[in-house]
């Protein structure tokens, strides 16, 4: 029998349904699995007693989108909600992804008062957040004649000591004054420095002193209104300091805009400090052809930076200022009398000519297409960062370099710990046979240096889970691994971790070595140790740790109880 052709082209369409239906079906699944609705829960509580904090507005923002190299993110989508009368707050339907959790009207850092995390298929995430009651502090700040000033005042943290790499803040809140001088700050619960910052002029420190020692340092209790903290600006001032620098010939038309700017940062050798100051415009006036002199100022000793204007260098766009900047730095000491510099000239860049050396029997293997940025940091100001390019052979070239003492670290661009290829660790840098991870890099005026970045296989993974006192999940809790102390001085000689919701934590890439392993229990508190890597802090807490060896390769799995932080 003779099969039909209608039945033929019957079963031909039928394949070509059910090949299309599964084809629908199978691309469908994970479709399904995209769509799954997950739910965001948690506490938001205050910090040390971990009392629920109602009426918060808490914020969830995410997912977060592909990112894409060279290009400005664009923020994701965001929901809000506020936490119940016992601190609770929840999120249903949300897609799985990565997300951020914030407290936005919380008067922390951003550090303290967000959770980043990445939601998947599972049991509801909880998750607490930190939310400090507020304190205010006010005041008004005017001239000697009662006259407002417009200036920044901020309340300052102070440290646990100061650094080899200048001073570490802990964290500070601050604010301007309006057009009456008047301002109010918003704070938790802490001891501050109250400083206040112009224009151009010295910082003054509560009540009107320009030295620290005398400053008075504040108590400022939880949920407080303070009494008023006034200032009069009227500065106790009477040496300057002169000095000499030739020009280039300028055009006619720019003749009689200021050419130089000067900043001065004000020195000190008390161990307990607040933050590096950021520095402070002095007034410059032009005396005797190519002679300056500076406004008067206190005593004391001075880090001063000279630069061109920024009215010079807009109005010379036909020049070339890239490696000019800054013109030169000297450190000053004014005591008795004005100091007289004489002629200064620029100091001279320097070049720096690089390699990464990979050592170990899997070196063949170390693709240094993964190897991740290196970067040249300085740290005491801030700021002047040299990324230089890694080539194909391993090598790289940093021109124009300034002349000062350097803070090496690496890969600051991608955190939070994965500093390295997986597998792989930073052994050393070394610069004439010397290592400068730890002591920094010494660049002299106008020198040609070679630098080695040696990378070495067979890094360890640390990990474990962090428990509180009463069992629950050390969530947010700050583990550390603390090396002997020969190695402190230097960013990335501590690796870290903060624990996940759930207590787990992981530090990939360590170096082989013995540490003081430990945990501890910020409970929102993460503004005081903005920078945990001062000597200070270190030597407060490296002896609760747990001493630990860690091999070649080793994955070391340790769970730890985190400790209450001391303050």
């Amino acid at each position: 029998m003779t099969p039909s052709p209608r039945r033929g082209v019957f079963f031909v369409a039928l394949f070509a349904l059910v090949w299309v239906l599964s084809i629908e079906s199978a691309a469908a699944v994970p479709q399904q699995e995209a769509s799954v609705e997950l739910t965001v829960s948690g506490t938001v509580r205050e910090p040390g007693s971990r009392d629920p904090v109602a009426g918060e507005r808490v914020e969830l923002v995410g997912p977060r989108g592909e990112r894409v190299p060279g290009r400005v993110p664009v923020r994701p989508p965001s929901r809000e909600t506020v936490s119940d009368e016992n601190g609770r707050f929840r999120f249903d339907g949300v897609l799985p992804g990565e997300y951020t959790l914030d407290v936005p009207d919380a008067v922390q850092t951003t550090q303290d008062r967000q959770r980043r995390f990445e939601l998947v298929p599972g049991p509801p995430s909880e998750i607490d957040l930190w939310s400090y009651p507020r304190a205010f502090v006010s005041g008004r700040v005017t001239d000697a004649d009662g006259n407002p000033v417009s200036a920044a005042v901020s309340l300052v943290q102070p440290l646990y000591s100061r650094g080899r790499w200048g001073f570490f803040s802990s964290g500070w809140f601050g604010g301007r004054t309006d057009a009456d001088g008047r301002y109010e700050i918003e704070a938790p619960p802490g001891r501050y420095y109250l400083r206040l910052s112009v224009p151009v002029g010295p910082e003054l420190y509560y009540p009107d002193e320009v030295d620290l020692a005398r400053a008075a340092l504040i108590s400022v209790d939880r949920g407080t209104v303070m009494p008023e903290m006034n200032f009069v600006y009227g500065v106790d001032v009477g040496l300057r300091i002169r000095f000499e620098f030739p020009l280039p010939p300028a055009p006619p038309d720019v003749a009689d805009i200021p050419d130089l700017y000067l900043s001065a940062r004000r020195l000190s050798s008390d161990l307990l400090e607040i933050e590096t100051s950021p520095g402070f415009g002095v007034a410059l006036e032009r005396v005797d052809g190519d002679g300056y002199q500076t406004a008067p100022l206190p005593s004391g000793e001075y880090e001063l930076t000279l630069r061109y204007s920024r009215e010079l260098i807009e109005a010379m766009p036909e020049v070339d200022w890239s490696g000019l900047e800054p013109i030169l730095r000297r450190t000053v000491v004014l005591e008795d009398e004005d100091r007289d510099l004489g002629l200064l000239s620029p100091d001279v860049r320097a070049s720096i000519e690089g390699r990464v050396v990979v050592e170990g029997e899997q070196a063949a293997e170390f693709d240094l297409a993964s190897l991740p940025e290196f970067q040249f940091r300085l740290w005491p100001n801030g700021g002047m960062t040299f990324i230089p390019e890694v080539g194909a052979d391993g090598r790289f070239v940093v021109e124009s370099v300034f002349p000062e003492q350097y803070h090496l670290s690496y890969n600051a661009l991608r955190p939070p710990t994965n500093w390295m290829p997986e597998g792989w660790y930073l052994r050393a840098i070394t610069a004439g046979g010397q290592d400068v991870l730890t002591d920094g890099l010494t660049v002299p005026s106008g020198a040609n240096l070679s630098l080695d970045i040696h990378v070495a296989s067979g890094s360890a993974d640390v990990a474990g889970v962090v428990r509180l006192a009463n069992d629950e999940p050390g969530a947010g809790a700050l583990v550390l691994l603390i090396p002997p102390q020969a190695r402190w001085g230097s960013a990335r000689t501590v690796p870290s971790a903060l624990a996940e919701p759930s207590g787990r934590y992981e530090i990939p890439n360590v170096a082989p070595g013995d540490y003081r392993l430990l945990a501890l229990d910020l409970a929102g508190r993460g503004t005081t140790i903005l920078f945990w890597e001062d000597p200070g802090f270190l030597l407060k807490h490296a002896f609760r740790g747990a001493a630990v060896t860690i091999e070649p390769g080793e994955e070391l799995v340790r769970n730890l109880e985190a400790l209450p932080l001391e303050d």
